[in-house]
């Protein structure tokens, strides 16, 4: 069930992002009788708005072809890790925040295995969030290289905020075609501009909606919906939404984890592919879908085996290296 939304007037350009790699809509925070993004207050600081990105959904997983994400185990996860949640410290490793934990209870004669059990539990959520992050950034990337090409090509113009002195608020600048380069921050939304820092960079949702009327990726589901003038509700089908399972198994060896595991590299290949983002050569490719089932699934997978699951998909050019595999069995 959906209900209409408005759209801010400006959004960051990693929002831009979104909005082109998935239809996810920039959020309005209404502060002061405007967006907070663009407000008085904003160029008072000229910082970014921290909770615009909290993170990906389970139908942006499913888009980018990650079919066996615990969407709910990732909004759970910390995004980061820091000594004092109330403070603005910079993210520390794993290791480094479990230790000041032992040594913070130790001093205080309060140490608590189950305490620390939680802690490490917490630090293993933020590592295994961090590589369900690292497997969706191609098709962000993807989207960033679009974005930047229409802000070259001065097709999408952008403007941030620069500091005139400690005293008054941040100015507007406009950010001209040719000022742009690679130091752009995505993450802070900052760019500098010949010397000049730029804070919370942001575009016009409207002129976006112009150049990108609808998003560049495929829908995740086609079905009926039901229009009112409030709400738009989708059909019930749950037929739709479901994810493909594996066939009977048949005779011979049984499959890793009853199939299950194939069918997820399956899906991941064929969405790699219709996004045009698979490696020219055949072995690169299984190489990367072995990364995939080591970092996402967490199931190792020998190279022949994912050779034999993916030899219907993959193009016959560049055949895999026969030799190779006859000196692995």
């Amino acid at each position: 069930m959906f209900k209409p939304v408005d759209w801010p007037e400006t959004c960051y350009l990693q929002e831009a992002v979104y909005w082109l790699v998935f239809g996810r809509v920039p959020e309005f925070f209404p502060e002061d009788g405007g967006d907070a993004r663009s407000n008085e207050e904003a160029f008072e600081t000229g910082e970014i708005i921290s909770y615009y990105d909290a993170g990906y959904s389970a139908l942006e997983f499913r888009s980018a072809g990650l079919l066996d994400v615990d969407a709910d185990r990732y909004m759970d996860a910390p995004a980061n890790l820091t000594l004092d949640h109330a403070s603005e410290q910079s993210s520390i490793t794993g290791p480094e925040y479990i230790a000041y934990w032992e040594d913070l209870m130790s001093r205080s004669g309060e140490k608590s295995d189950t305490q620390i059990a939680i802690f490490r539990q917490e630090v293993e959520n933020f590592e295994w969030r961090k590589k369900v992050d690292q497997a969706m950034r191609p098709t962000v990337e993807r989207g960033r290289v679009i974005i930047l090409q229409a802000l070259l090509s001065d097709d999408l113009r952008a403007f941030g905020m620069r500091e005139v002195d400690e005293e008054s608020p941040f100015e507007r600048v406009d950010i001209a075609a040719d000022q742009w380069n690679m130091s752009f921050n995505w993450s802070d939304s900052e760019l500098v501009a010949e010397g000049v820092t730029l804070k919370a960079v942001q575009v016009g949702t409207e002129a976006l909606r112009k150049l990108f009327p609808k998003p560049n990726c495929k829908p995740v589901l086609t079905t009926t919906v039901e229009v009112y003038p409030g709400v738009v509700i989708l059909s019930d089908n749950e037929e739709k939404l479901s994810i493909p399972d594996s066939k009977p198994r048949g005779r011979g060896r049984p499959k890793l984890e009853g199939g299950h595991i194939e069918t997820k590299i399956r899906n991941w290949a064929k969405n790699e592919i219709r996004l045009k983002r698979n490696p020219q050569k055949k072995e690169s490719f299984i190489a990367a879908a072995m990364e995939f089932s080591r970092g996402i699934l967490e199931v190792e997978v020998k190279k022949n085996t994912v050779q034999g699951w993916l030899k219907d998909i993959l193009p016959t050019a560049d055949l895999p290296i026969a030799a190779e595999n006859s000196a692995e069995k």
